[in-house]
């Protein structure tokens, strides 16, 4: 018996250290397993922060678009869905984009947090189709956040795509490519952008808003003045200037030059007094004394559209368009009639130059006019009663190929002149040529070019109530 309880001792040992040993296992075991569960904690809560980001950021995007009717940048082009490294770095060569960067705080572990930020960027951009899972082509913005720690990045959010769509939204009063040169008792009325100087002299009343890339020179005086001063307050400088030609004019214009043309036409004199022009063609009344009836001038040819603000709900199906040589209107009128009529000039362009009524463009119609030589907008041209937008597209928007080899923005040097007492209505996009508008007139609505100049009592404005109250951006989808 003595025998048998030794041995029994010794196996009692074994059995302890065995039950010792697997307790042991099983609380390592929760405790890396509750280890786990903290990080995937961690990098959840990281996840949320990046995520609510990208939501917050791309709401105060969605919204300074409406409010500014901020115009997607086109001038960026995406090979497939950014990461946020990608779209930051977008954010820093366009000024289509909101950032922000705050610190994490308390709301993550001391360890987490060790100088980690929560930072997020959107952009509002032109996106095509499949990129980023949109289903078609149009003004997105894009938005995404990111939890960075000393350049590591600890999470990113999902992308946040919300489709911005709604009326044509307006340019700059004023955007001068190279220069913006203001002088005498000019006026503007918007804001004034430029890809280098901005220079203001003499009785000029400050613009609501300049934005240079160069530097922005103006009286002195103004900035001991209340009421100049807090306008002055808007005029900033170094910002980026991200594109002369957003919407790739010369490129999208492609399809015009194949069409036939009509000649050169000039309207306004004898026989050809009052004409009108409609989608379908140009037509007078000819008052030879053999003839007295109604004669077409120009007929029109079916095409493609180009993407162009003024032809966004023109994208499917062919429309028409009337090709002409040099185009030049006299006395008499012109009245734009029956809808949205498309003139292609490859020539020069003179409107205005002579009396009686210019240009009469009739209520919802609209007049489109690409032209490749120099324009003249002439005395007797007084459209500046009409609305800026009909139909949630410009009422008469200028597109310009012509290309000035200089930059003086002085009228013999400058493709696109506004001189004399023209009050005229237009939108001007010519972002290779200079702009010069002198004389007491002025334009209601736009203009984009390489040097712009506007002297003596010359007046430039992009507010009008059709602009306030037509085509008002809204929110199409969020995704």
């Amino acid at each position: 018996m003595r025998r048998s309880i030794g041995r029994q001792k010794g196996a009692a040992l074994i059995v302890v250290l065995s039950l010792l040993t697997i307790s042991l296992m099983v609380g390592l075991s929760s405790m890396q397993s509750s280890q786990i569960d903290e990080r995937l904690s961690g990098n959840y809560r990281m996840y949320t922060h990046a995520q609510q980001s990208a939501e917050s950021l791309a709401a105060e995007m969605v919204t300074f678009a409406i409010d500014n009717n901020m115009q997607a940048g086109d001038d960026v082009v995406l090979g497939g869905c950014p990461s946020f490294s990608e779209l930051q770095a977008i954010s820093s060569s366009t000024s289509y984009c909101l950032t922000e960067e705050r610190n994490v705080g308390g709301e993550v572990s001391d360890e987490e947090e060790s100088g980690a930020k929560i930072s997020g960027v959107a952009c509002f951009l032109d996106v095509s189709a499949s990129v980023c899972g949109v289903s078609d082509s149009s003004s997105y913005i894009l938005s995404k956040g990111a939890v960075i720690d000393s350049g590591s990045m600890l999470a990113e959010s999902e992308v946040i795509a919300v489709e911005v769509g709604g009326g044509y939204r307006f340019d700059d009063a004023v955007t001068g490519c190279k220069s913006v040169d203001l002088r005498g008792g000019a006026g503007v009325e918007g804001g004034v952008v430029s890809g280098g100087d901005v220079d203001i002299s003499g009785g000029v009343y400050p613009p609501d808003s300049v934005a240079a890339q160069g530097e922005v020179d103006y009286p002195s005086w103004w900035n001991g003045n209340n009421e100049y001063s807090d306008l002055t307050s808007n005029f900033i400088e170094d910002v980026p200037f991200p594109s002369c030609d957003p919407f790739d004019i010369i490129a999208k214009s492609q399809d015009f030059f194949t069409l036939p043309s009509n000649g050169d036409i000039s309207v306004g004199g004898y026989p050809f007094v009052n004409s009108l022009i409609t989608p379908d063609g140009l037509s007078t009344f000819d008052e030879t004394w053999n003839v007295q009836d109604n004669v077409v001038l120009a007929s029109a040819t079916d095409m493609v559209l180009p993407d162009l603000p003024s032809f966004a709900d023109k994208q499917n199906g062919a429309y028409s368009v009337i090709k002409t040589g040099d185009f030049t209107q006299r006395n008499g009128s012109l009245t734009v009639s029956g809808g949205d009529v498309v003139l292609y000039v490859d020539g020069d362009l003179t409107l205005g130059a002579g009396g009686n009524e210019g240009v009469i463009i009739e209520s919802g119609s609209t007049l489109t006019v690409i032209v490749t030589g120099e324009t003249k907008l002439k005395s007797s041209l007084q459209t500046s009663s009409a609305p800026l937008v009909t139909n949630n597209k410009p009422t008469f928007a200028l597109y310009s190929l012509h290309e000035d080899s200089g930059d003086n923005a002085v009228p013999g040097q400058s493709g696109i002149v506004v001189d004399g007492s023209a009050k005229v209505l237009a939108n001007i996009y010519s972002p290779k040529s200079n702009i010069a508008v002198v004389g007491s007139g002025g334009i209601k609505g736009t203009v984009r070019g390489k040097n712009v100049r506007v002297v003596g009592a010359g007046f430039i404005s992009n507010k009008d109530a059709s602009t306030e109250n037509a085509g008002e951006m809204k929110i199409e989808s969020w995704r």
